[in-house]
């Protein structure tokens, strides 16, 4: 009988940490784990009556009073009242378990890059380098595929990215989603968000009638700007992986 109390006590305290941890579960798969949780604490107390009972018996013990038949009697039964209860337990347990791995595969699959866009870090990407095209154009087939020109978190992360996935490409620049938008040197992403002056590369932008932006793939820092007019391959983002411009670091690595 110790070692079903030990058992018993066991238990409560594992579910209560199973009932904590998957606190955002279905509810009614929640509320049998409570009630299980519940009816197990409640036969803990019997089975501690049952055993103060033999610690103190009466005098005359007779049936249902203390005598040592009853105990066993009641014993044998809270034994495998015990036993549906754990199993009922563990079944919920489990139910509770796959509850919350289908929520995280939910999640897993919203974070998922639509084709032909594929993910980065946490943004989605299309790179297209069969296609060379001027930065209006662009843009245009990029919003075809309900995304816009790149805007990145990081210029130096997408760089890298197209060198480790085209390592052997022969394109040396892609336009983004950025364009000088007065003619006082006033330079923006798509967003209205400013373009860190730390991103352009050594001597750009150079001025004259390039007024949009080209990421150079052979060098860092890799901004360059460029006549619009002029046809390069394109970077297109997709709308989940765009983000207000305020999450770019001001300066970024």
């Amino acid at each position: 009988m110790k070692v079903l109390i030990l058992i018993l006590v066991l238990q409560v305290f594992v579910l209560q940490e199973i009932q904590a941890q998957y606190i955002s579960s279905g509810d009614n798969l929640q509320q049998k784990t409570i009630t299980a949780i519940q009816n197990l604490a409640q036969i803990l107390r019997e089975v501690e009556d049952t055993l103060a009972s033999t610690r103190n018996p009466s005098p005359a013990p007779g049936p249902g009073d203390g005598s040592e038949l009853d105990v066993q009697e009641r014993a044998g039964n809270l034994t495998e009242v015990l036993k549906e209860l754990v199993e009922a337990v563990q079944n919920n347990t489990l139910s509770l378990n796959e509850a919350n791995h289908k929520a995280d595969d939910r999640e897993e699959e919203e974070e998922m890059c639509e084709p032909p866009f594929s993910k980065h870090g946490s943004e989605c990407f299309y790179v297209n380098k069969y296609r060379q095209v001027s930065w209006s154009e662009a843009r245009k087939f990029c919003q075809s595929l309900q995304a816009d020109l790149a805007q990145p978190r990081s210029v130096k992360k997408l760089r890298a990215m197209l060198l480790d996935k085209f390592p052997e490409d022969t394109y040396r620049f892609f336009w983004l989603g950025a364009s000088e938008v007065s003619t006082d040197g006033n330079w923006m992403w798509l967003s209205k968000s400013p373009l860190s002056t730390r991103e352009w590369a050594r001597g750009q932008p150079n001025g004259g009638n390039e007024n949009c932006v080209v990421l150079s793939r052979d060098e860092y820092p890799a901004l360059h700007d460029s006549p619009c007019y002029n046809h390069a391959t394109f970077i297109c983002q997709k709308a989940m992986g765009i983000k207000e411009r305020e999450e770019r670091e001001v300066n970024p690595m």
